[in-house]
């Protein structure tokens, strides 16, 4: 009684109740106990749980050791009992407990030692602790009963198993003596995770494919398949190594197999041993019964006497009679016809062949036969399984042909059937690969797709105990098509199973689906169809953990073990391709112009994070492109570094080899553009742009005189020659036709997807279309220039202000007016830095009441401009204000997200006084900026800037005077532009290099080439330059940031001389070295 008590006082407790707060703790008189106070019991419970939750943590630790001590607490009479509740399926079928069994009893250590070590062979899987319990978050309760009897009550997890102990009661013969279990009773309450045990089947199941895409095409088809059609189908199945294959669906009309299979037989000479063909059981169906016999053989068995088709797929629907028919079209008539059909086949086949022939049945309306007559069905199956050998067919054919079954449906049908096929000793047998063993006892699945169920039924068919799949290699078919093999067999291999690579050709498996679905719809199959699609195997993301990423980092096989399946080695593609989109890193975008165009040294990842941020900012501006294939990489090459594509890559986009692996319509619309293209030719290799327009642009853009057609033309001049190549036009319509295959019917819809989605989106954006559109980058900054000097003399405050970016910098070098700044602005030289767009309003607001117009940013003034992309330049431009002259010899400016472009840097030097300025003398000196204090978002002073940058700037100078061309180029950042203005040694680079006026490099080699020339073959030598401010040749520095300054100076050689206008140097933080982003010179004398 005592016992009682004390247990229900524990019960009470632990599920919360108020009612054991009157029961009094009592002492129970047990061996060895003795009268225990509350805090020897707190102290029971606290050692009784620590005890618990150590047990688990060794558990999961899964070592021997760990093992013993945890079964050292069960004896022999330990009890261990409890309902299985939703896992009662799961234990059942891995053989845990007999059918239909509700309830586990566990006694001994033998026992639940056994039973707990199969849960954690079993059951461990997705879950980093395979065992949890007696924590505070699984609600543990521990109540001392006494001294040496204890009671607790946890939630508990073992892996996907979850649950309650609903009562553990730990005992000890006195206070010295180990806890052991006497008894816990458990409750299952949940099921959770995945399905290894289906994962398990999938993975060691031999997949028999019946291959029918020659005839499921044939029903999915939206041009009419013709004999090479036909043809083409077959030598794609045969390459992924089927061997089983239908090869037509005879009846009383001529169909193309009619000439395809003599052509096969004859001009082929293909073995026909293996092939099979569609018959109905009856061609005759009257009072609700089939007419069959001697005298009512189906057309189709005849016409495969005819072709030489060995084997036989007889197709029957069991709802045929009606489902209240029972008595009429019963078992006795089913089977009756069968019978008579398989015997009429053996003995046709025994005849012609002289061998035993091959039949299928296939129960056409499975799932609703299985629903509304199953007692005929699984009669019918059962009746085929006691047929005699010699006539039994090889194997049942089962198909959902609505596709509107859940998986779990067809996974408890399928293996009702098996089950019955395996109890009738009617077990399947899958022939070995390139043998003449005969299948037996094979159980087929079918799946249509009509609500994108197929895939998963397929798999659920084939994990229920299905040994293989009747389908096509695509998923081409009727009505929204059905669960093909290529699909089906790459989930297989990804589960771990190996026979499907064995058995198959993997590696052909893509290529074979694509080939079938050209050959049915004309086109190839949709880029993100799974598996086969070209985009399928796509890296997406440069990490894992998600989908496209490079590995899975949280998927497991069906043994549990990390998943290391990777679709493109499975489908013999060792390198997938990179799908370059906002989120691919510099590293993916290199790889992918590896991919496209092979190594080259231009491809850095320098350029490539010029590439991403290019593609941001289309973004931004609400440009959606594609930058994936070689057109679209291409172009954001071009639109990012300036430069267009090596000559390597250019050779590549030529190549006539990457027209042979597009489809069939593209190839169509790639053969009349080149019709096209050579009569606007006429004759020459290129299409100038007059010609060009007559063929694109008349219609979009009326005249040829517009500027934003002389953009559009530019786009599609990949290679920058001023004309279009005849590989340019087919790279656009090659991309038209992947990336739009919807909207493209003929070639007039592909002009109008090249100019709608990559032509106009281009050149019609932003708030500044209208002036914008066709302008050269390097026209568009000198407008804008322009526009400051206009509203600087009309003293548009407003507008010169919004010139400037926030964070602008105005360097001046004081100069010849050093003393006139001193006098009149009360400014110290040498120079003066102001910085922010107020304090650079003011100052020109003060500057533009001393003086009249300014003239300046015009070709009088030779203004001229280094681009670096389309976003950012420098101008170098002379200037005079009536008072004063002098030069900018850099002006930095940027394009920002609302495509307007705003100066970042002033870098100018003031020349001799002309006159007196106008007015009185105004304090200017508290807009100088402080050399040596930390600005916010600094580290450094400018101070500390121009310092680190005059060591490394002079490393130009020191290679050159070493001559070594090669150190000169070393200066240069890789990715880089140099302009260089020469009027006047103009005549002599172009007679001797070649070199235009200006000369513009964009390539380390190329510059690199150019000094080896000035160096080694016009013999240039001792350099000055870049030195202090106070000396002969010097240098100044604007700061822009403590990574970022520009540099001018004045230099010469023994034989020419001039100004470097602008060295824009970076450096990718303070601890690197400073690097030559933009080289800004000229040269402007000569000596003898």
């Amino acid at each position: 009684t005592l016992d009682r008590i004390s247990d229900a006082r524990a019960w009470l407790s632990a599920m919360g109740g108020t009612i054991a707060s009157h029961i009094p703790h009592v002492s129970l008189g047990y061996p060895g106990s003795r009268q225990a106070t509350p805090e020897d019991l707190r102290r029971v419970e606290q050692e009784v749980q620590v005890l618990l939750t150590t047990r688990v943590h060794d558990l999961n630790q899964k070592g021997d050791a760990q093992w013993k001590e945890f079964i050292s607490m069960y004896t022999p009479s330990s009890v261990v009992c409890g309902s299985v509740g939703p896992a009662q399926a799961f234990f059942e079928r891995n053989g845990t407990i007999e059918k239909d069994q509700t309830h586990i009893r566990l006694t001994g250590q033998d026992a639940i030692l056994w039973a707990f070590q199969g849960m954690q062979e079993k059951y461990s899987y997705a879950f980093e602790n395979f065992y949890e319990a007696y924590g505070e978050r699984h609600g543990c309760k521990v109540h001392a009963l006494s001294m040496t009897r204890v009671f607790v009550w946890s939630r508990f997890r073992f892996s996907r198993i979850a649950g309650t102990f609903n009562s553990q009661i730990l005992v000890r013969e006195n206070e010295r003596s180990p806890w052991t279990v006497e008894h816990l009773m458990f409750t299952i309450t949940d099921f959770q995770g995945v399905d290894r045990i289906m994962r398990n089947i999938l993975k060691d199941c031999q997949c028999f494919v019946l291959d029918n895409s020659l005839r499921e095409s044939t029903v999915g088809q939206v041009r009419g398949h013709t004999v090479e059609d036909k043809l083409s189908i077959f030598d794609a199945v045969k390459s992924v190594g089927f061997e089983y294959v239908i090869v037509a669906a005879f009846n009383s009309q001529q169909r193309v197999e009619d000439a395809f299979l003599p052509k096969l037989k004859k001009d082929r000479g293909e073995d026909f041993s293996k092939f099979f063909a569609f018959s109905e059981v009856a061609d005759k169906f009257e009072d609700g019964r089939f007419i069959y016999g001697d005298n009512n053989i189906p057309a189709a068995l005849t016409k495969m006497d005819t072709f030489g088709v060995p084997n036989v797929v007889f197709e029957i629907d069991l709802l045929r009679g009606g489902s209240n028919d029972r008595n009429q079209f019963g078992v006795e008539h089913v089977m009756q016809l069968l019978t008579f059909l398989l015997n009429w086949h053996q003995k046709w086949h025994q005849k012609k062949f002289k061998s035993k022939g091959m039949a299928f049945i296939n129960l056409r309306d499975f799932p609703f036969a299985i629903l509304q007559r199953s007692e005929l069905l699984l009669n019918v199956v059962q009746r085929l399984a006691a047929l005699d050998k010699k006539i039994r067919p090889v194997g049942i054919m089962i198909e959902e042909p609505m596709g509107i079954y859940l998986p779990q449906e067809l996974e408890m049908w399928t293996r009702r059937l098996r089950d019955l096929m395996d109890s009738c000793s009617w077990q399947a047998r899958v022939p070995k690969p390139k043998t003449n063993e005969r299948p037996d006892g094979l159980l087929l699945a079918h799946v249509h797709n009509n609500w994108g169920l197929a895939d998963a039924g397929q798999l659920a068919c084939l994990g229920a105990g299905a040994n293989g799949i009747w389908c096509s290699i695509c998923e081409e078919g009727s009505a929204q098509g059905h669960a093909c093999s290529a699909v089906t067999l790459a989930n297989l291999a990804r589960m771990g199973n190996t026979d499907v690579t064995n058995r198959y050709t993997a590696q052909n498996l893509a290529v074979a689906a694509r080939k079938v679905t050209e050959a049915t719809t004309g086109h190839g199959p949709y880029d993100r169809q799974p598996i086969y699609g070209v985009r399928a195997i796509d890296s997406v993301f440069d990490f894992p953990g998600i989908a496209g990423g490079n590995i899975f980092d949280f998927d497991t096989d069906a043994a549990g073990k990390p998943n290391t399946f990777n679709l493109a080695k499975f489908l013999g593609i060792d390198d997938p391709p990179v799908r370059i989109n906002e989120l691919s890193s510099a590293r993916q975008i290199v790889h992918r112009l590896e991919q496209v165009f092979g190594r080259h040294p231009d491809w850095t990842p320098a350029r490539a994070s010029m590439m991403q941020a290019r593609m941001l900012k289309n973004l931004r501006e609400d440009r959606k492109e594609e930058y994936s294939s070689a057109l679209g990489l291409a172009k954001l090459y071009k639109e990012a570094t300036g430069q267009c594509l090596p000559q390597c890559a250019e050779k590549h986009l030529a190549d006539p080899k990457l027209m042979e692996e597009e489809d069939a319509f593209t190839k169509l619309m790639c053969t009349e553009a080149e019709n096209i293209f050579k009569q606007q030719a006429q004759g020459k290799t290129y299409m100038d742009f007059d010609a060009w327009f007559a063929m694109f642009g008349i219609a979009y853009f009326g005249s040829a005189d517009n500027e934003v057609a002389r953009a559009a033309f530019n786009i599609l001049d990949i290679n920058g020659s001023g004309s279009l190549q005849l590989y340019e036009l087919l790279l656009v319509v090659t991309w038209a036709c992947r990336e739009y295959p919807m909207h493209i019917k003929n070639f007039d819809n592909v002009i109008d997807v090249v100019m709608r989605h990559l032509i106009l989106p281009n050149v019609l954006r932003g708030n500044n279309v209208a002036h914008n559109a066709g302008l050269s980058t390097e026209n568009m900054c000198k407008n804008a220039a322009a526009s400051w000097a206009k509203a600087f003399n009309e003293k548009d405050w407003k507008s010169l202000s919004e010139a400037y970016s926030e964070d602008a910098v105005l360097h001046v070098d004081l100069g010849e007016a050093l003393s006139a700044f001193m006098t009149y602005f009360h400014i110290q030289g040498p120079y003066f830095v102001c910085r922010g767009r107020a304090n650079i309003w003011k100052f020109w607001n003060a500057f533009r009441d001393k003086v009249a117009e300014f003239r300046g940013f015009d070709p009088e003034s030779r203004c001229t401009a280094i681009t670096e992309g389309r976003d950012a330049a420098i101008l170098q431009s002379k200037f005079s204000c009536t008072t004063f002259d002098g030069w900018i010899h850099g002006r930095y400016m940027c394009r920002n997200d609302q495509g307007e472009w705003k100066i970042q840097a002033d870098h100018m030097e003031f020349g001799e006084l002309l006159s007196e300025p106008k007015g009185q003398p105004v304090n200017l000196s508290h807009l100088a900026a402080s050399e040596d204090a930390i600005l916010e978002g600094r580290q450094l002073t400018d101070n500390e800037v121009r310092e680190s940058l005059f060591k490394d700037a002079n490393e130009f100078k020191n290679a050159f005077n070493s001559q070594n061309p090669h150190g000169c180029a070393e200066a240069y950042s890789d990715v880089t532009v140099m302009r260089a203005d020469i009027p006047a040694v103009a005549d002599l680079m172009k007679k001797t290099f070649g070199y235009e006026d200006p000369v513009i490099l964009r390539d380390k080699q190329q510059i690199e080439t150019f000094w080896s020339r000035m160096i080694n073959d016009v013999q240039l030598r001792d350099m000055k330059g870049y030195e202090r401010v106070n000396e002969a040749w010097p240098m100044t520095i604007c700061v822009l940031s403590d990574n970022m300054g520009l540099v001018r100076s004045k230099w010469r050689m023994d034989k020419v001389g001039g100004h470097i206008h602008s060295q824009r140097m970076v450096r990718e933080d303070p601890q690197k070295p400073w690097k030559v982003a933009a080289d800004f010179f000229a040269i402007y004398e000569t000596f003898p």
